[in-house]
């Protein structure tokens, strides 16, 4: 961060975690850098999701993406009042 510049980038741990880290400068009135803000975000399972769904064979790669959200489960018969 010494350019002052955000930045924003994953990071893997030797204990096998992932990590989203963002660094943002911290300025005064004029400007000026005088300190900084970091957060990091574990996301190791996420990581590991989208790893396991590259290893899909690719047919069910094709029927995920191929589902609708609005599908119905089930087709239930109209009531009557």
């Amino acid at each position: 961060m010494e350019a002052g510049e955000r930045i924003e980038t994953e990071k893997s741990a030797g204990s096998g975690r992932a990590w989203f880290v963002q660094a943002t400068p911290l300025r005064d009135q004029n400007g000026t850098v005088i300190g900084g803000v970091e957060i990091a975000l574990d996301i190791t399972e996420y990581k590991q999701a989208e790893q396991a769904r590259e290893e899909l064979p690719q047919e069910a790669r094709q029927a995920e993406a191929g589902a609708q959200v609005d599908d119905p489960v089930v087709d239930l018969p109209p009531t009557e009042p």
